[in-house]
């Protein structure tokens, strides 16, 4: 259900992203619900590999430079104050395996 509710939320949000032309782009443009599932899904397998590697950098690549990212109350703003939050909250190996299940 989450799995879900996640790339319900993506898909919107690529399909409203316009080129630098002023087109759309991302899988929504495509035109087709399967090519935005397999996008978003290589996502989220791209950054369960980082994440269970230890790759912090690689894991937030998806993210937005200017992201937003709440922890314990928190709200951290850019990618690198991210960045900077995991690499202290776990330190290398200690971060525990991403998995992801429908």
């Amino acid at each position: 259900m989450v799995s879900t509710v996640v790339a319900v939320v993506i898909l919107a949000l690529s399909a409203a992203v316009p080129s630098p032309q002023g087109r759309a782009t991302g899988p929504a443009a495509e035109g087709t619900v399967e090519s935005a599932f397999s996008a978003i899904t290589a996502v989220m397998e791209h950054q369960r590999e980082a994440w269970n590697r230890g790759d912090f950098k690689g894991f937030l690549a998806g993210y937005e430079e200017d992201a937003r990212f709440v922890a314990g109350g928190d709200l951290l703003e850019g990618r690198s104050r991210i960045h900077a939050y995991y690499t202290e909250r776990y330190p290398q190996g200690t971060q525990g395996t991403l998995t992801f299940t429908d």
